[in-house]
Formats: C-alpha cells, structure tokens, sequence
C-alpha cells in the first residue's frame, strides 16, 4: 500500500509538469491528456474484483504492479515530440495496472484480519498509502528539479518549472527538458519495480494462508490420499460422517471435513463471519474426536466463498482430492448435486436422504445455531 500510494501520487505530479512545461500545454488539456490513466483504471476495477475472487488478491497485485512497471517503462524514452496518441495508450494501461492493484491489494489485507480488526486497518491502510503518496512525490519533485535546473535556470526561483518562457526559449529547451523528465521517470519506474517485491511476498503469504484455516488432528505426514467432505450450515447426517470415515480407513486417505461459509459481497471474501466460525468449530471438533477414535487423519478446515459453488470451487482450486463425500439429505448442499457430478475431480460420493441403518436418520452435529 505504501510503495503503490508512491506509484501512483508521485506520478500524477510530474505528468502534468511533462505536459505544461515540455509541451507548453495548458492546465485543463495536462488534465485532459491524463484522462486516459483513470479511464484505464476505472475499466479494471470491477474486473480485478472478480479476479481478486477468483485467484486471490495477491496473484492480482503481482500482475498488477508488473503491468505498472512495464507501462512507466516506455515514459523513460519521451521526447519532446512523443505522440499524444502513443502517451494516452501508455497511460491507459498503466491505469489498468493501478486499477488491478489498489483494490486487490487492500483486500488481501482485509482478508488476514477478523472482522472486528477491519475498522482500525482501513485508517491504518489509508494512512500508508498518503504517507507513501506524500514520500514518493517529494522524492520525484526533488529529482525533477534536480534535472531541471541546469536547463531552467529559474526553476528554482517563484516561478519555478511553470514560470512563463517565451515560445523560441521553450522550442530551444525541449530536448534539453525532456531528458530532465526521462530522469524522473526513470525514479518512478524504481518506485513500480520495488512495489513488486511485498506483492510477491503477499502473494507467498496469501498461498501458505489457505491451508492452515483448518486444523489438523493427525500429527505426523498427510496421507497423500484426500477426500473431500463439504458442510454447510444445516449441519449433517451421522449417517454421512460414518459413510466418509469407512471410506477413508479403508482407502488409509486423509478425511477433509470442509465447512462452506458464505461471505457477503460487501465484506472481504476471505473474512469469515463470527456467526459461521461459532457453528462451525463444533462440527469440526466433533469430527476430529471421532476420527481420532477409529484412526482416521482429520484436516478440518473453513472455507469462504460467495457462494456454497464458488467456496467449491476454491477448494478444488487449491489442492486435488480423490473423492468428495457429499450428504445430498436436507440442506443448501443437495442443490450442488448436479453441479459437482458434473465438475468435481475424482471420484463423487452422493449420499441420498433416507434412514441409516440401525433407524438412525438425519440429525445435524450440535452447533450453537443449528436448525434441529
């Protein structure tokens, strides 16, 4: 957040500079000609959202702040005489670079924290970013005028870079002036190199973060064997937990009791509710205890998702399993019957509703909020 602010704020001082005092454009057409940055950025906000989703955010800051890189890139090379055309395109993909890092990266931290941290984080993000904003612009404008001053001899003085200069004067200059800003640019391609680093380490981070929001009753090394077992909130069956078990002893697989928590649009997707953790631990408690009796490995873990489906297909995404053990009876997840038959890898175990035998029928693990 930090290095990204620096990207980004330091940028938005010295393109206009580039524009007013290289290319003797006004005000408002500077503005105009940087209008292509946010179009850019405004086209990838809503698709680095469902990206973000999809991959996780900081596979999406990585790619991100690489485009950033490679798009400052070619600033480094400018001219007094640069196309307008080939600047907007430039532009354009560097907002879309900017738009596929801001907002994935603020919720990939979003995602580290529970919910009651959340509030106190965005100030402390906000913060960063205007602190990073605030450094990397000192940082370009001490550069510029740095480069500058051998061309400009007055821009040191009131007038600075902006003080009127007669066309002829300007004409003789802008080669001159437009290496003082390559100069600059090149700082700002260094502030876009080193934002990639952290967002490889979050994207590191953010890896070795999906498996441990279980816990494991199996001290030793994971059976390479894994089954899948999927809950939702309505709990369910013993019936379909012994069916699970015997078929995980027989094979000697690692049980994967998975519950599916479904986050709402407006929270960050990887922050589970209080509600959900409260009703899922004592499933997953329950599980383990009885996978310990009859020497099954349990890896119990919460998943979140926007959906029953696309918690699904996250955990798919980040590991393989052999088989998925699903309780079709009552509850949410009798309507992903089809969706997993036709989706899942491996092998798909549909568990019907009817009684068990012994004339045990349905009855959901106790759960503080569970539906009887």
């Amino acid at each position: 957040t930090f290095l990204l602010g620096a990207a980004l704020f330091s940028m938005l001082l010295v393109l206009p500079l580039y524009y007013q005092v290289d290319r003797g454009e006004s005000a408002l057409h500077a503005g105009l000609l940087l209008a292509p940055q946010g179009l850019g950025a405004a086209l990838m906000l809503p698709i680095s959202g469902r990206l973000t989703d999809r991959l996780g955010g900081g596979r999406v800051v990585v790619a991100g702040c690489s485009v950033i890189a490679l798009a400052t890139l070619p600033l480094v090379f400018v001219s007094g005489t640069t196309p307008y055309a080939l600047l907007g395109a430039v532009l354009f993909v560097r907002g879309m670079g900017l738009g596929a890092s801001i907002q994935p990266v603020t919720a990939a931290a979003y995602a580290m924290l529970d919910s009651s941290q959340v509030p106190r984080a965005t100030a402390a993000l906000n913060t960063l970013r205007q602190i990073g904003g605030s450094i990397g612009t000192a940082l370009l404008a001490v550069v510029l005028q740095h480069e500058s001053r051998a061309v400009v001899p007055s821009s040191g003085g009131a007038g600075g870079l902006l003080a009127p200069l007669p066309a002829g004067q300007r004409a003789q200059i802008s080669g001159p002036l437009a290496n003082a800003f390559d100069t600059t640019f090149m700082w700002g391609l260094v502030l876009a190199l080193v934002a990639i680093v952290p967002a490889v380490a979050l994207m590191r981070a953010e890896r070795a973060r999906r498996r441990p929001e279980g816990r494991s009753s199996d001290p030793g090394p994971r059976s390479p064997r894994r089954i899948l077992f999927p809950i939702g909130r309505a709990g369910m069956s013993e019936r379909a937990l012994d069916v699970a078990l015997r078929i995980a002893h027989r094979r000697r697989a690692t049980l994967v009791p998975a519950y599916l928590a479904v986050v709402p649009l407006q929270l960050p997707l990887d922050t589970a509710q209080l509600r959900d953790r409260s009703i899922a631990t004592p499933m997953l408690e329950a599980i383990e205890q009885k996978g310990s009796r009859d020497g099954v490995p349990i890896d119990s873990r919460i998943e979140v998702g926007r959906t029953h489906r696309h918690a699904l297909e996250r955990l798919y995404e980040a590991e393989s399993y052999d088989r998925t053990v699903l309780d079709a009876g009552e509850g949410v997840l009798s309507d992903e019957v089809d969706w997993l038959l036709g989706r899942a890898p491996g092998e798909v175990v549909v568990l019907r509703a009817g009684p068990a035998p012994g004339g045990v029928g349905r009855r959901a693990v106790p759960g503080p909020t569970t539906p009887p």
